[in-house]
């Protein structure tokens, strides 16, 4: 997330406060960029939504490794748009 920040506010920093908060946000409505699989799972199952896929890398999943089902899911449209730029994983750990 400080990384996509620097971005959009043409390289300044953002103080620390602010990128938590916006995660703490993000995370609220299952927008965590990286996530463990049973995170993942586990929010799923607290959502009505159907149809996910994923891949996982050491036990963690990161935004572009979820697939979102059809229907113009908001997660697909902030991927495409860059809005949220993923986290690379390590192969290993």
């Amino acid at each position: 997330m400080e990384e996509y920040l620097k971005l959009v506010t043409g390289g300044r920093g953002v103080p620390p406060q602010v990128v938590h908060e916006l995660q703490q946000r993000y995370a609220a409505i299952g927008l965590r960029d990286t996530m463990t699989v049973a995170d993942l799972r586990e929010w799923l199952k607290s959502t009505s939504t159907n149809g996910w896929e994923w891949s996982a890398t050491n036990g963690w999943v990161s935004a572009s490794q979820r697939r979102a089902p059809p229907l113009g899911h908001p997660l697909a449209y902030l991927l495409a748009s860059n809005f949220l730029v993923p986290m690379r994983l390590p192969v290993e750990v």
